[in-house]
């Protein structure tokens, strides 16, 4: 870019942090519009405006490339499930108070990575076998916080299960999960926020019948 006095002015020099920032929302995005067979290398570091040889400096194979644009954040976004239920402890809030806040942290994440998560599940087949093992292992750890979260709950407030808190979790995550991929389907037409808020308090009914015997949504902590 020249100056007023015609002369060229030396490009800015973008750090490391900033170029790994931009390869990562590249990849995300051709990950998430491609899948993960369709997408290359030379894909991304085009997007990202940055030469090839700079994405090897920060990633070693297009494998690492995708955990890091796309299962890490999905991952990591759960964090903040476990920093809002740790905060509760102290005082606990009211059965479905707290449930809500766990529909809605778990929604709100599988939201923000919707597009590529659906990538990532649907074409697992297109995945090499050690990434598929990283996502189980990944969900099985999630599901595992979940469950120890539920059972220390489940023993304060007194709530049982048929299913028992392994399955509850499980379902419970496949019914919110569900509702995200699919909410093009299963939303109403207009999409109004009412409606909204009407499925998010109905998943927070079902989920919170699913872990008590007796689907009282009611019950207050001890």
């Amino acid at each position: 870019m020249a100056s007023k006095s015609g002369k060229r002015e030396p490009q800015k020099r973008r750090s490391p942090a900033e170029l790994r920032g931009l390869l990562l929302q590249a990849a995300k995005t051709e990950f998430g519009a491609n899948g993960y067979a369709k997408t290359g290398t030379r894909d991304v570091a085009r997007r990202a405006g940055v030469a090839l040889s700079v994405l090897y400096r920060h990633f070693e194979t297009k494998a690492e490339l995708f955990s890091q644009a796309v299962l890490d954040p999905f991952v990591q976004g759960f964090e903040q499930l476990g920093n809002d239920w740790l905060r509760q402890l102290g005082e606990p809030l009211a059965d479905e108070v707290l449930m809500e806040i766990f529909v809605r942290d778990i929604y709100g994440n599988l939201s923000a990575n919707q597009q590529a998560l659906d990538r990532m599940l649907s074409g697992r087949g297109e995945l090499p076998a050690a990434m598929v093992e990283r996502i189980h292992v990944a969900f099985e750890k999630l599901i595992t916080q979940l469950r120890l979260m539920t059972e220390l709950e489940a023993g304060r407030r007194r709530w049982t299960s048929t299913l028992g808190p392994d399955m509850t979790v499980r379902i419970v995550l496949g019914m919110i999960m569900g509702m995200s991929s699919y909410s093009w389907l299963l939303r109403p037409d207009t999409g109004t926020m009412a409606e909204a808020d009407q499925i998010m308090a109905g998943m927070v009914k079902l989920a919170l019948w699913g872990v008590t015997s007796d689907g009282d949504a009611t019950q207050q902590p001890n």
